[in-house]
C-alpha cells in the first residue's frame, strides 16, 4: 500500500468546512487518562475555537458534532499504543472525515516548524505548546499539507433469517422449520442474482440445516444507497432481510513503514469459509506461523490478517469443489488455487493438522490447516529439489523467491534466470580492461553465456524425458490391457454356455486387439523418435559444453517484427551474437538498423549478394553466405540452432575483408582529392 494521498482543499461529500488539529498533552496515548489540545480552523484557516484538557470521548463527540473535513496530527500513535487501537479509535470517527499526518510529506517525516516555516507561518523559538501545534496542525491540514492515514471502506450487511417464533397453524415444529429454511434458500438465490446482475462484488457466508439454509450473511463491497437500488430489506411470512452500513477504518502506512521480513515472505494460506472461518498461515517451507477463525470474517479483514504477515503464494481448501470466497481470495492476491483430487475425510484432517499443532479444538481452523498442510505436501518434493539446485549455484537465499514464482506457474528455469538478471543488475556494469586480461575476461562471459545456454538445452532434455516416461507408461498399460484382453478370449473359447456368442464376442475382441496393437506400434515407434532426438540432443550439447560449437539465432526474416518475437524467448541481440537469416529477400530499415547497433560478430544468410547483405556491409556488420555443413538444426529449440568455430573464424576473415576494402577506399579518395589540388594549382599558373 502506499504512503497515502494528499488531503484534497475542494470537493468532498457531506462534513462542515471544519479542519480539526489534536495534540496530546498529557496521559498514555489512547487511555482514559489521555488529555488533548483541540483546535478548529475553517477552510480559509480562520481560527474559530479551541478545547483544552479534552479527553479521547470528547473529541469523538466533537467530530460527529462538526463532522470536519480532516482531524490533522502530527503523530498517529498520539491517538493509541499499537495499530490496532488506533484504528479501534478511527473507527468511531464520522466515515466522511479523513484522518491527516501532517508531518508525514511523500512518504518521509519532517519537523513540524520546517513544515510550518516553509508554509510562511511564524513559528516562536524553543519547543511549542500542545495549544499551539494544535493550531499549526489545523492550519496546515486547511492548506492540503499532510499525508491521509485512514482509510474506510463502506460496505453493507445483508442478513436474511427466518422467523424465530415456533409453531404456526398446526404445523409441526420440524415441517415448519423446513419451510422457513427453504424460504431462506429461495431469499439467497434473488438477493445472489440481484447483486451479480448490479456487477456488485460481495462474500456470502451460511449457515445450512436440513431442508435448506438456517441464516445467511451477505457482505456486499458497495454503500448502503447504491445496494437498497436492487436489494429491498423485508420483514414478513416468516422470513426477514436486513440491510445496514458497516465502515471499517485501517491505517494507510508508507511502505517504508513495513517490515522488510514480512514483505519478501512467502506464504500458503488455508481457508475454511463459513458463518465462522478458520485461517492457517504456513511460510513456503512449511512452518506454521499463525491461525485462528472469527464469525462473519470478509476479504477485506482476512487480507488485512494475511498482508501483515507475508504475501501469500497458495491458497489452499479441504474440499475437491472451492469455495467462493477461496476463489476471490487466489483471484484478488494473484496466488495459485490449491484444491485436494477429493473432499479431506475427518480422520485425513486430525491426522494432517497433528503434523504441526498437537490440539486444535476448532474444527474450522483444523480444516484450514488440514488444507494448508495438503497443499504444502503437493508442492513439496518440488521446493526440495529446488532449494538443492540453487545451493549448488549459490543462490540458497533466493530459494524462497524462485519457489514462490515457480508455484505462480513460470519454469524453475525462468525463475532462476530473473535471479541472476537480478543479481547482476545489482552488480552493475563490468569493468572495462584490456591486453590479457580483457582475454580471460572475455573467457569468462563467454562461459557464463555457455551455461545460461546449456541451461536452456537441459530444460528442453527434461521436456522431452518427462515425454518419453509418459509414453512408455502408456505403452506398459496398453501391453497390460492386451494381456487382459487376451485371456479373456481364452476363457471365451472355453466356455461352451457362451459357444453362441463367442464368434461375434471375438470378432470385436480382435478387431480391438489389432486397433491397440497399432496403437502400440504408432507409441513404440514415437518413443523410438523422442529417444532419438534426446540422444541428438545430448550429443549437441556435450560439443557445446567442449566448445566445439557455438548458439547461433535464427531469424526466418530481417523485420523488426521478427527481432521483437525472437527477444521475447532470448532477449534483444547481443553483441557478439551470430544471426542467422532464412529469406533475406524481406527486410526493413528498422531491422537493419537494429541489427547495425546491436554490434553481431556476423550475420549468415541466403545469398551474399542480396540488398539485404549489401545493407548489413553498410552498417559494418559481416555477412557471409549459408553454406552446407555450417549449420546444425537441433529439434525442440525453436529459434536457435547450432554452428561450428569455422562460423566465427569465416565472419573474422570477412570483417576484416571489410576493413582493408574501407582502407582502400579512403585512399582512393585522398590520392584523387590530391590529383585535383595539383591540377587546379597547375591551371592558375
Amino acid at each position: 500500500m502506499t504512503g497515502g494521498s494528499r488531503v484534497p482543499r475542494e470537493g468532498g461529500q457531506g462534513g462542515s468546512e471544519a479542519y480539526l488539529g489534536v495534540d496530546l498533552e498529557s496521559g498514555a496515548p489512547g487511555s482514559q487518562r489521555a488529555l488533548y489540545s483541540i483546535s478548529i480552523v475553517d477552510r480559509e484557516g480562520r481560527f474559530l475555537g479551541k478545547h483544552e484538557k479534552a479527553s479521547l470521548a470528547r473529541l469523538i463527540r466533537l467530530s460527529w458534532e462538526l463532522k470536519p473535513r480532516a482531524i490533522a496530527v502530527d503523530n498517529i500513535y498520539e491517538l493509541g499504543r499499537s495499530n490496532s487501537e488506533v484504528v479501534r479509535v478511527l473507527s468511531m470517527l464520522p466515515p466522511d472525515t479523513k484522518v491527516v499526518q501532517v508531518t508525514l510529506v511523500d512518504g518521509r517525516l519532517v519537523d513540524l516548524k520546517e513544515i510550518a516555516r516553509s508554509r510562511g507561518l511564524r513559528v516562536d523559538a524553543g519547543k511549542l505548546t500542545p495549544a499551539r501545534t494544535s493550531y499549526l496542525l489545523a492550519l496546515l491540514a486547511s492548506m492540503g499539507v499532510g499525508t491521509v492515514i485512514r482509510h474506510v471502506e463502506e460496505k453493507t450487511i445483508i442478513s436474511i433469517h427466518g422467523a424465530r417464533s415456533g409453531r404456526a397453524g398446526g404445523w409441526s415444529q420440524q415441517r415448519f422449520q423446513r419451510r422457513l429454511r427453504a424460504s431462506v434458500a429461495r431469499a439467497v438465490n434473488v438477493v445472489r442474482e440481484s447483486l451479480e446482475s448490479a456487477g456488485l462484488d460481495y462474500d456470502l457466508h451460511y449457515r445450512r440445516s436440513k431442508g435448506g439454509i438456517e441464516t445467511a450473511l451477505f457482505t456486499v463491497y458497495a454503500p448502503i444507497e447504491e445496494v437498497r437500488k436492487v436489494v429491498k430489506a423485508f420483514r414478513g411470512q416468516g422470513l426477514t432481510v436486513r440491510l445496514k452500513p458497516s465502515y471499517n477504518s485501517s491505517l494507510l502506512l508508507p511502505d517504508a513503514t513495513r517490515g522488510e521480513a514480512s514483505r519478501h515472505r512467502y506464504l500458503i494460506v488455508g481457508v475454511d469459509p463459513g458463518i465462522t472461518t478458520g485461517i492457517a498461515v504456513l511460510d513456503i517451507t512449511g512452518n506454521l506461523i499463525y491461525y485462528g477463525s472469527g464469525r462473519n470474517l470478509d476479504r477485506s479483514r482476512i487480507t488485512e490478517i494475511v498482508s501483515s504477515i507475508g504475501r501469500p503464494v497458495i491458497v489452499a481448501v479441504d474440499v475437491a469443489d472451492p469455495p467462493d470466497l477461496a476463489r476471490r481470495l487466489a483471484s484478488q492476491w494473484g496466488a495459485a488455487l490449491y484444491t485436494p483430487p477429493q473432499d479431506l475425510t475427518p480422520q485425513e484432517k486430525r491426522l494432517l493438522a497433528s503434523k504441526l499443532a498437537d490440539s486444535v479444538e476448532d474444527s474450522h481452523v483444523r480444516d484450514a490447516l488440514a488444507a494448508a498442510v495438503k497443499a504444502y505436501n503437493a508442492v513439496k518434493a518440488k521446493m526440495s529439489s529446488i532449494e538443492r539446485f540453487l545451493e549448488d549455484m549459490g543462490l540458497s537465499e533466493e530459494a524462497d523467491k524462485v519457489k514462490a514464482e515457480v508455484i505462480r506457474g513460470v519454469t524453475v528455469a525462468e525463475a532462476v534466470e530473473r535471479v541472476i538478471e537480478s543479481r547482476l543488475l545489482e552488480e552493475g556494469r563490468e569493468p572495462v580492461v584490456s591486453g590479457s586480461e580483457g582475454e580471460v575476461e572475455r573467457k569468462e562471459r563467454r562461459e557464463r553465456r555457455v551455461a545460461v545456454d546449456v541451461s536452456r538445452y537441459v530444460e528442453a532434455m527434461e521436456a522431452l524425458r518427462i515425454e518419453k516416461d509418459r509414453l512408455e507408461a502408456e505403452v506398459r498399460a496398453l501391453r497390460s490391457r492386451l494381456a487382459r484382453m487376451e485371456a479373456e478370449i481364452e476363457k471365451l473359447k472355453s466356455d461352451a454356455a457362451r459357444e453362441a456368442m463367442k464368434d461375434r464376442v471375438l470378432a470385436s475382441m480382435r478387431a480391438s486387439l489389432n486397433s491397440l496393437a497399432g496403437r502400440v506400434k504408432e507409441l513404440e515407434s514415437a518413443y523410438e523418435s523422442v529417444r532419438g532426438e534426446a540422444e541428438k540432443l545430448k550429443e549437441a550439447l556435450r560439443r557445446l559444453a567442449r566448445g566445439e560449437y557455438v548458439i547461433v539465432r535464427i531469424l526466418e526474416k530481417a523485420t523488426y517484427n521478427q527481432l521483437r518475437e525472437s527477444a521475447k524467448n532470448y532477449g534483444w541481440p547481443r553483441k557478439g551474437e551470430i544471426l542467422l537469416i532464412r529469406d533475406s529477400s524481406q527486410f526493413n530499415r528498422e531491422a537493419v538498423e537494429a541489427i547495425g547497433e546491436s554490434e553481431p560478430l556476423g550475420v549468415i544468410v541466403d545469398s551474399e549478394e542480396s540488398p539485404l547483405a549489401n545493407s548489413l556491409r553498410r552498417k559494418g556488420v559481416p555477412v557471409i553466405g549459408l553454406r552446407e555443413g555450417l549449420i546444425t538444426f537441433v529439434g525442440g529449440l525453436e529459434g536457435l540452432a547450432l554452428a561450428s568455430r569455422e562460423v566465427e573464424e569465416l565472419l573474422r576473415r570477412e570483417k576484416e575483408r571489410m576493413k582493408r576494402d574501407q582502407a582502400a577506399g579512403l585512399d582512393l579518395a585522398r590520392l584523387v582529392e590530391e590529383y585535383r589540388m595539383q591540377r587546379a594549382r597547375s591551371i592558375r599558373r
